[in-house]
């Protein structure tokens, strides 16, 4: 598994100061203008303050809306959505196209969950068939669903998303009445780096960063990059969620989860993968790598279940939990071809081997953190 992209390169290819062509003063409902600005493919730039935002805005070919380069623009959400959509909203024609080059930076986009409340299907962007999409150094808010919402359709309608980046915002949910800072139902090579998240999820809800196909067979999840990140009191189910089915026609694989930080609150597990289907030596590999993570949870840091090649290496584990690493615990969802190398475990932690096969446990240190 590779991860070969500089974000230097991509940021380069958008940076670039220009005039606020935008005025945000709290007064004005500027969502038209935005769209304006997107329909005759200009760049939206808006200025430091407050704007407003009464009506949805739909993304197209080459949209790009930019914040202030002093970080103090803020899009405030002043209407209602139609479930699994946003206030940005993207959506491809059909199954076989694409909604191309989308940028959204520096901007603090703000829900409304410390006023109105949890709201599972209200989102602050939705996007659904897309290609080439950065979401950089944006604040999100207060979302009452999700902060970024990656779909594959709405209903039964069939939609896929490759190459986007999400890298270096901040995800603050307020007051852990929200879903998840970031849900990806459909994509390959999706990218989710060094971003900061905060009081996320309710406790019901699946966590910060959930990677979750929906039963559609269409479905398609193939090289995630989760690295770099650092999350801060998520009590949903994981801090990091990876929760497959049985119903996808293509297996999910290619996952590489390395060097973040994460502090669960309440009774959310650390990071947890789950495959549904049963495996056996003919099934195709997941081939996950978790590497070089410091994971506190007050249950289990660590839950495996029903996966085929796997490499769990370097990592630093604290729990309260009894047993924080959990290998498997279902007849169906043993899992094959594993390694755990050279990782560190705080006095309560034990491994639960149960069906599983071809694992390799070489390095370990138990007892040797606090």
């Amino acid at each position: 598994m590779r991860y070969l992209f500089s974000i230097s390169i991509l940021l380069a290819s958008f940076y670039g100061l220009a005039n606020p062509n935008i005025t945000c003063n709290n007064l004005v409902d500027v969502s038209h203008q935005i769209q304006d600005k997107i329909d005759n493919n200009q760049i939206a730039v808006l200025s430091s303050g407050t704007c407003i935002v009464g009506s949805q805005i739909i993304l197209k070919n080459g949209s790009k809306i930019h914040g202030s380069p002093d970080g103090k623009t803020v899009l405030v959400n002043d209407s209602v959505f139609k479930p699994s959509q946003g206030m940005l909203f993207a959506y491809s024609s059909d199954k076989n196209d694409w909604v191309n080059d989308i940028v959204i930076k520096d901007l603090t986009i703000k829900g409304g969950s410390d006023y109105k409340g949890f709201s599972e299907h209200v989102h602050l962007i939705s996007l659904h068939g897309v290609s080439n999409v950065i979401i950089h150094n944006v604040n999100f808010i207060s979302f009452q669903g999700d902060g970024v919402y990656i779909g594959g359709g709405i209903g039964n309608e069939e939609r896929h998303n490759k190459s986007i980046y999400i890298t270096s915002n901040s995800f603050d949910g307020v007051n852990n009445s929200n879903r998840n800072g970031v849900s990806v139902i459909d994509g390959e090579n999706i990218y989710i780096i060094n971003n900061v998240f905060t009081n996320v999820a309710k406790s019901n809800m699946p966590g910060a960063i959930d990677i979750e196909p929906n039963l559609n067979k269409f479905h398609f999840v193939k090289n995630v990059v989760i690295g770099k990140n650092k999350i801060i009191n998520s009590v949903g189910y994981a801090a990091i969620n990876i929760w497959l089915n049985d119903v996808t026609m293509n297996t999910p694989s290619m996952f590489y989860i390395y060097n973040n930080k994460i502090f669960a609150g309440g009774k959310s597990r650390g990071i947890n993968f789950e495959g549904n289907k049963a495996l056996s030596n003919n099934s195709p590999d997941n081939n996950v790598i978790i590497s070089s993570n410091i994971v506190r949870s007050n249950t289990d840091a660590l839950v495996l279940r029903g996966v085929k090649k796997f490499k769990v290496e370097g990592n630093i584990f604290i729990s309260k939990g009894m047993s924080p690493i959990i290998l498997n615990t279902s007849a169906k969802n043993y899992s094959l071809d594993g390694e755990f190398l050279n990782n560190r475990f705080n006095k309560n932690y034990k491994f639960i081997f149960s069906r599983y096969f071809n694992v390799v446990s070489e390095g370990n240190c138990f007892y040797c953190v606090k």
